[in-house]
């Protein structure tokens, strides 16, 4: 459960936007339409 949680962790990180992390985790986790723009832009 650890190595998914850092997995998805590093994938906020590699947002490159000025909001926080808690911020990008509250978004991604409330708005399904953001989910697959994080993905993409950390691809």
């Amino acid at each position: 459960m650890a190595t998914v949680h850092q997995i998805s962790f590093n994938i906020l990180k590699a947002v490159h936007n000025n909001r926080s992390l808690k911020l990008r985790r509250n978004k991604a986790a409330r708005n399904p339409q953001y989910r697959p723009l994080i993905i993409g832009q950390a691809c």
